[in-house]
């Protein structure tokens, strides 16, 4: 029937029956090739196509194989009618598979970036290297057979699914394709549409969790640092791999958290979505063996308790005891001991979901007093709870309208102050950067307050003279040289000591230490002239200023050299 030229348009269907023939007859491989090949086929039939990576999909669910169920049961949703048998409940599992697979693929990326930057210098290059040469060997291979079928998504699909599968081969290295593993069908509808299939049309800027090209070697190279954001963006260059390596202690404690918390989200995903209890019990304790102090710990313990109470009610009761000895003043452990704890923190959570509401449409009424002492009433009730920071930026919402820019640009500050992480704050970060282009002197007033909070004006304090130039692409090398030449031309005697450094990528701060006293430490910025010293073609900004060891350290975890300059005019120069 096959080769049959009259059934060359039904060969979908014909594929898709012998894999359930094969099936039947216990042909596992064979069976999976025949739908495989079902759903590549050329064909109008999105039904069929949908049907074949359906059964795919569900052979790799029963295996406890989620990472290829949840890529098929994609496929599945995107070509099957909405009117198909149960279509609501593949979507709802894929959904929930989606959900998994997220977390899933934070733990394979951050454990390859922390194989990867474990491994020595040599090793990596080379294993980077091998990486582009596959990419660009892929890409070639995929120019020469596209022709054929640019507009047939299936195709590209099934291309997709079995590079995927070459990667799994090769250990689950989630470097070998970045987009890969966490590739959805759907969110690709939604954003493109049925839309021609191009080179590179994938590619996308990754968010940059530190910049990986700081420095504390003056000797570095610097002459290509203008282009490293170029090179960052092409996965054929080495930038594209190293720039999210946790190379350095700071940055190995932040993908751990990422690892961790994907692990407890893992296994209540496992519970919660695909009923899975074996898998959920085994994600939250490979948290705790390999993370003990971590604190999500108690919060592990108590997911471990509820999976395993009805199935294995010893072994329940085992985390319960240790969570209760070992955490008796957490959350959880509360939960476990005191049945009524848990009804008083449901009631305060709807009590305070309704003050909150209150406020809103308090707020939506124009009623902006009443919103604010509503908000305020919030916060004092529940200072903890996870409606705190809405309660703040709607506070600060309702002071915007009946007051002046400066309290407003206080609200925000202290919602930011208080809630760093939170959406809420993010929010409240836009609109001061908005504030700031609108209002710059007001800006310029507020650094002020905030630098006389968290700087100290000690003249008995060790001294540091810093150079700082605003921009990160500064030829840091050269810079450098030019502030070893002055003190080598001027201080043969003395011992000073210059270190330089990118900072977070946002400036250049190079430092001269070593003074003996406040009083030398100023007349070496009074005798540094930057624009005869310093060679700057570009014109970037450049500031001078001395700062104590202690104020050193708080401007580096400011990381606003600006609003140190502020308050080095107004406690010392001013003076002067």
């Amino acid at each position: 029937m096959l080769n049959d030229s009259k059934n060359k348009e039904y060969q979908d269907q014909i594929y898709y029956a012998l894999g359930n023939l094969s099936m039947r007859e216990g042909q596992e491989t064979k069976a999976l090739e025949y739908f495989r090949k079902s759903a590549i086929a050329k064909s109008q039939n999105q039904n069929q196509k949908g049907r074949s990576y359906l059964a795919l999909a569900g052979y790799y669910f029963k295996k406890s194989d989620y990472i290829k169920a949840g890529t098929y049961y994609d496929s599945a949703i995107y070509f099957l009618d909405q009117k198909y048998p149960d279509y609501l409940a593949i979507k709802t599992r894929s959904q929930s598979l989606n959900a998994l697979v997220a977390q899933l693929t934070i733990i394979q990326r951050e454990d390859s970036l922390q194989k990867v930057a474990r491994m020595p210098e040599a090793q990596r290059t080379a294993f980077i290297s091998n990486i582009i040469a596959e990419k660009v060997k892929d890409e070639s291979e995929r120019k020469n057979t596209d022709n054929s079928d640019r507009y047939n998504l299936g195709q590209y699909y099934e291309n997709e699914r079995r590079f995927q599968g070459n990667i799994e081969q090769e250990g689950k290295w989630y470097f070998y394709n970045q987009t890969a593993l966490t590739f959805g069908r759907t969110e690709f509808r939604k954003r493109w549409g049925d839309r021609k299939l191009e080179d590179n049309w994938r590619r996308s800027n990754k968010t940059r969790i530190a910049n990986m090209s700081a420095s504390n070697n003056p000797n570095e190279p610097a002459q290509n640092r203008p282009d490293t954001s170029i090179a960052e963006n092409d996965y054929k260059k080495p930038q594209f791999y190293l720039k999210n390596l946790p190379l350095t202690d700071s940055l190995i404690i932040i993908s751990n958290d990422k690892i961790a918390t994907a692990m407890l989200n893992a296994g209540k995903a496992f519970s919660e979505r695909v009923s899975d209890p074996a898998k959920s019990t085994e994600s939250f304790e490979s948290l705790i063996s390999r993370f003990p102090s971590s604190d999500l710990i108690p919060e592990s313990l108590y997911n471990l308790y509820k999976v395993n109470k009805e199935g294995n009610n010893v072994k329940a009761e085992t985390y319960r005891q240790r969570l209760l000895q070992k955490y008796p003043d957490n959350e959880f452990s509360k939960i476990l001991s005191d049945p009524g704890y848990y009804e008083k923190k449901m009631a305060d959570l709807k009590m305070a979901e309704k003050i909150y509401n209150d406020a809103y449409n308090s707020y939506n009424s124009e009623n902006f007093t009443s919103a604010i002492t509503m908000s305020d009433d919030g916060l004092k009730k529940y200072p903890q709870d996870q409606l705190a920071p809405k309660f703040m930026l709607l506070k600060a919402y309702s002071v915007a309208r009946i007051s002046d820019e400066r309290s407003f640009r206080d609200e925000l500050n202290s919602l930011i102050k208080a809630w760093p992480e939170t959406t809420e704050s993010k929010r409240a970060s836009e609109i001061i950067v908005y504030l700031n282009k609108k209002t710059p002197e007001l800006k310029v007033e507020e650094d002020k307050k905030i630098a006389t909070e968290i700087y100290a004006a000690d003249t008995t304090a060790t001294r540091i003279f810093a150079l700082v130039i605003s921009d990160p692409a500064f030829n840091l090398n050269q810079a450098s040289f030019d502030v070893i030449s002055y003190n080598i031309d001027n201080y043969t005697n003395k011992n000073y000591k210059t270190e330089a450094a990118l900072i977070e990528n946002q400036f250049i701060l190079i430092t001269v230490s070593g003074f003996p006293d406040f009083a030398n430490a100023f007349d070496y910025f009074n005798s540094f002239k930057t624009e005869k010293l310093v060679r700057n073609p570009k014109g970037a900004k450049i500031m001078t200023f001395v700062i104590s060891d202690n104020n050193l350290k708080v401007l580096k975890n400011d990381k606003n050299p600006n609003r140190y300059q502020l308050f080095f005019r107004e406690q010392f120069l001013k003076k002067e």
